[in-house]
């Protein structure tokens, strides 16, 4: 995404998986269902690496949204497919392959990456280690339930924005899914005509 924005980048993600683990990533990600969605691009947003079907689906509202030109449906798209992109471990490699970089100011990626590994990503080899590969989170879906157009503080600067809430839905795992991440708020805003994430809780 090629948001010029040159000023530190407010990330408030509040996580709920507790499990602590070790920084030895995984070779390949855990396999997935077989694909059978065609994914399509845009200018605005990296396309996802190894995507589920629903995934794609969301990916691909998304590209018609940016085709759309409506920054409302921009929004909503982005916080489905953040939601999708970070909160999903299955289809990464290991814990420093962070997702949902590409909704992020380019100049802020490196340090919520940073953060992400630290508070998120960390627990990826303890899931590994107790409960399989196969019990790797993985976004089924994310709803969206209320927009909210306003203006955005952000850095001293005032932007046009928008507050989305979502809810998110796991493929059932051995894990406990009381300990994962299920209500998301996502603070956007709109500079130059490109949605970017500036904080989630």
């Amino acid at each position: 995404m090629k948001m010029k924005i040159k000023t530190l980048l407010s990330m408030g993600v509040a996580l709920t998986l507790v499990l602590s683990g070790c920084s030895k990533p995984e070779e390949e990600p855990a396999p997935i269902e077989d694909v059978v969605e065609t994914l399509r691009g845009n200018d605005a947003y990296a396309s996802p690496v190894n995507p589920t079907n629903e995934q794609i689906l969301a990916f691909n509202a998304l590209t018609d949204a940016v085709a759309s030109g409506n920054t409302e449906e921009i929004a909503k798209n982005v916080a489905i497919c953040f939601a999708f992109d970070f909160f999903s471990m299955k289809n990464k490699t290991g814990q420093d392959d962070v997702g949902g970089l590409t909704y992020l100011p380019d100049d802020r990626i490196e340090e919520f990456k940073t953060y992400a590994v630290s508070h998120y990503y960390q627990n990826y080899a303890t899931i590994v280690n107790d409960y399989g590969r196969e019990s790797l989170p993985c976004v089924k879906s994310v709803t969206i339930n209320s927009t909210t157009s306003q203006q955005v503080q952000y850095l001293g600067n005032a932007y046009d924005g928008y507050v989305v809430k979502a809810s998110i839905e796991y493929q059932k795992t051995k894990m406990d899914e009381t300990t994962l991440k299920t209500e998301i708020t996502a603070t956007m805003i709109v500079d130059n005509g490109i949605v970017g994430l500036i904080a989630v809780e």
